[in-house]
């Protein structure tokens, strides 16, 4: 493979790893100025309650699929689905001498979504064998067991949830560990910093040092 690609293909990866660092960054400060379960607000809230709710449940959603959409594209750049790019995807790794990311080859939680005509339809059945009141398709936030205290709703309810204590992002029947995901990101734009000077360093702003690889 030709320098001038790797450094293409290499350019974009770094960039998707800024933007999962970016997101997590902003997760991580948004559920600890929270740590109640984000809820679809009742009928009976006022309407500052209503627009606070859903003003940091979107910000907190938004975030979190953020860092799994970004995964998704360096994904489908290291390991592509398609058999006549897979090659392509193999001499990529090699040339960067990237080393192994387990959480963005994940691609669990984001075939979830993005086949979600056939995911959905498939859990609420299975979830409403379980549930008198039946499933929920909305999405919510928190840890167990105060969720289920708090909002009444059982976690496994919810067709998204992320718990915030544990960092699983759940959706359907598939999970996916954001903060080992944010350290993937760091991982990979940090060994290709390390062999290409183009790159510029890290903004201070998406460096998650507070971030540890789980022992």
């Amino acid at each position: 493979m030709e320098k001038a690609t790797v450094d293409s293909w290499a350019q974009e990866i770094v960039m998707h790893s800024w933007l999962g660092q970016w997101a997590w960054h902003g997760l991580h400060k948004l559920t600890r100025r929270n740590a109640g379960p984000g809820i679809v607000p009742s009928a009976g809230s006022s309407r500052e309650n209503v627009t606070a709710i859903l003003s940091h449940m979107s910000e907190t959603w938004g975030r979190a699929w953020l860092m799994v959409s970004a995964g998704a594209v360096i994904s489908r750049i290291l390991w592509p689905e398609r058999k006549d790019l897979a090659k392509r995807g193999a001499e990529l790794c090699s040339a960067l001498d990237l080393p192994p990311t387990p959480q963005i080859q994940n691609r669990r939680v984001r075939d979830q979504l993005e086949h979600i005509e056939q995911s959905l339809p498939g859990w609420a059945r299975r979830t409403a064998k379980s549930s008198p009141s039946g499933p929920y398709a909305s999405w919510s936030y928190g840890t167990e067991p105060e969720m289920s205290t708090m909002s009444g709703v059982p976690a496994n309810m919810f067709f998204r949830y992320l718990d915030t204590k544990a960092w699983q992002l759940r959706v359907g029947t598939a999970s996916i560990d954001l903060k080992e995901l944010a350290v993937d990101f760091h991982t990979l734009s940090g060994a290709i910093r390390v062999k290409h000077t183009w790159t510029i360093g890290t903004p201070q702003s998406v460096r998650p040092d507070y971030v540890q690889r789980s022992r």
